[in-house]
């Protein structure tokens, strides 16, 4: 007696899909400070399950990290809000769901922050060693410093010296001073002439 075998074939509705990254994670460079997304996108039937590894530890429930997850349309992105030198390293994103699992990892890589010279903070520093050169310049000698005494004599002045001054009067031509005696005699020559005629005549 002979048995059919039957088989029973799964629907399209029924079949299962493993995990698979169409996007896999990049590997990245960081500059320490910044924000940095990780992104990556996975599909499979059932949507899986979605965890996160860094250097070889579970960082789903890090406050650290913020991992989004998308199961309508597969995308996943893992945020570090602020990156230091200690988030440099391997992250893996692992996918699970009842058909199987798949995996995606990458590196990344730390630099240090470039140190760009500010022109403001260089003229702040002029600024503030001239206001404390002003604050020191007035203050006074210290009390047991020995200051001698020549040092601060004042320096003399010679003033000119005041020269009376004579104002000379004017002398006069020599043919003016020698006509003017001879003119007087003259004169008195001839009143005394004059008289002695008078007395004559008187006579």
């Amino acid at each position: 007696m002979h048995r059919d075998s039957i088989s029973i074939e799964q629907g399209p509705s029924e079949r299962m899909l493993p995990p698979n990254f169409v996007e896999p994670v990049p590997s990245l460079q960081a500059i320490d400070g910044q924000e940095l997304r990780i992104p990556c996108k996975v599909t499979g039937k059932p949507m899986p399950q979605i965890s996160w590894y860094h250097n070889g530890k579970n960082i789903d429930q890090d406050e650290e990290f913020v991992v989004t997850y998308n199961p309508e349309t597969g995308d996943i992105s893992l945020l570090i809000v602020e990156v230091f030198p200690e988030d440099e390293g391997e992250y893996v994103c692992v996918a699970h769901n009842p058909a199987g699992d798949a995996v995606t990892r990458a590196t990344l890589v730390v630099m240090d922050a470039p140190q760009v010279p500010s022109e403001t903070t260089e003229m702040d520093v002029e600024e503030t060693q001239v206001k404390r050169v002003k604050e020191v310049a007035p203050e006074c000698v210290p009390e047991d410093m020995e200051v001698e005494e020549e040092e601060f004599k004042p320096a003399t002045i010679e003033r000119p010296k005041l020269v009376p001054m004579v104002q000379e009067q004017p002398s006069k031509p020599a043919d003016e001073a020698d006509d003017f005696t001879p003119r007087f005699e003259v004169t008195i020559i001839i009143i005394m002439i004059k008289h002695d005629i008078n007395k004559n005549n008187n006579k």
